[in-house]
């Protein structure tokens, strides 16, 4: 016996539309991590900030944000 499973043709468009779908979610997935790593690793030093400097959100702000747009 073999282990190929047989795909009727009418069911290769919606599986080619779930393998695409997939890959679409899992991209979003991967960025929504790096946007959490990103936000926890901007909270931890946030935090090592205010414990060295008092409350130097100024100093955490210009750290953080890209480009050096610190206030807006």
């Amino acid at each position: 016996m073999t282990d190929t499973t047989f795909i009727p043709d009418y069911l290769k468009p919606a599986l080619e539309r779930l393998a695409a779908a997939r890959a679409a979610h899992l991209e979003q997935a991967r960025r929504m991590e790096d946007t959490l790593t990103a936000i926890t690793r901007a909270e931890e030093q946030k935090a090592e900030l205010k414990q060295d400097n008092g409350s130097d959100t100024r100093t955490w702000r210009a750290l953080s944000v890209p480009g050096g747009a610190a206030d807006r």
